[in-house]
């Protein structure tokens, strides 16, 4: 007995003891996060978008000039992350068609419409200042969809894209030179619904997720039909939430060519079957040497989890 209360003296001794340290230690970290650490960074004034904003405005007007380009809508990721309290130095994607030559492409493999629209990602690098104008040459697409030789398109392709860039500085243009990537970056689930039911599901996701936005629908089906090109069932779901695609850009903003936006596409193939497609992000991280942060992974866990559950069950 004796032994017992000494033992709860003891106990009770030990607990004064630690609790001023905890508190302590609680008071210096509210103290440091408050202040410093956690305080949410200054935000980007707006003079540094002047050179990526004059980009994206003459990509734009070069776009709508000509007659065999279509503008689909241009992705400030800088701005939107700042909207979610997030800070990311200026970049920003316009997305453009050159409607018959992705149609052309998509007889050869469906999966292709992962890489279009047509992306041109300006931005200004944080560590050094440095613009650059950056896209995703032919022949990272011929070896990720296994093409083969395919001059004529590789052509039309590369002629697209000195058609939206005309007037700018060689100096800052560049296509994306890293490592390649083939299918095995891009996850493929088989639906047991229709297309129609399938593709409903797949936007429905997206739009109830919290944070996310819905930036575009492209039926590539309707895109290939204008040019008498017949395809099966093929649209292509264009979506982000910019505060944690805001945090994954930032170990390297070139991201913004190949993941984000997220991209899901819902196909049919020539059996009628319906597949949703998406990419592994953390397989793209790689391509653009990013090491693979909770960022990534959070964000990757999420469409696994909404698209894998949901489509084969």
């Amino acid at each position: 007995m004796i032994e017992m209360k000494m033992f709860i003296k003891f106990k009770g001794m030990i607990r004064r003891l630690i609790l001023p340290v905890e508190v302590t230690r609680i008071s210096i970290y509210l103290l440091v996060c408050g202040q410093v650490a956690c305080s949410k960074p200054p935000p980007i004034p707006e003079s540094d978008y002047q050179q990526t904003d004059a980009l994206m405005h003459t990509v734009s007007s070069n776009i709508s000039q000509d007659p065999l380009l279509d503008k689909v809508l241009n992705i400030d990721h800088s701005r939107l992350a700042r909207s979610q309290g997030s800070r990311l130095a200026p970049t920003q994607v316009a997305l453009f068609h050159n409607k018959l030559l992705e149609s052309q492409l998509l007889q050869i493999n469906p999966l292709i419409a992962m890489e279009f629209p047509i992306k041109l990602l300006a931005y200004q690098e944080a560590t050094h200042g440095e613009v650059k104008l950056v896209w995703n040459d032919f022949s990272y697409l011929s070896q990720r969809y296994g093409l083969g030789e395919q001059p004529q398109l590789a052509h039309w392709y590369e002629q697209s894209i000195a058609m939206a860039t005309q007037g700018i500085d060689e100096s800052i243009l560049s296509p994306l030179s890293l490592t390649r990537i083939d299918e095995a970056a891009l996850i493929t689930v088989s639906s047991s619904m229709d297309f129609e039911s399938s593709l409903k599901r797949a936007v429905n996701i997206a739009r109830d997720s919290k944070g996310v936005i819905v930036f575009d629908i492209i039926d590539f089906q309707a895109v290939a039909k204008e040019h008498g090109i017949m395809l099966p069932q093929m649209t292509l779901v264009l979506f982000g939430a910019p505060g944690p695609g805001g945090r994954a850009m930032k170990a390297s903003q070139s991201l913004g060519l190949d993941g984000f936006p997220q991209k899901v596409l819902i196909w049919n193939d020539n059996q009628g079957n319906t597949h949703i497609t998406y990419n592994e992000l953390l397989l793209i991280a790689t391509r653009h040497k990013v090491p693979i942060n909770t960022a990534l992974r959070i964000i990757q866990r999420r469409i696994d989890k909404a698209y894998k559950r949901s489509f084969s069950d």
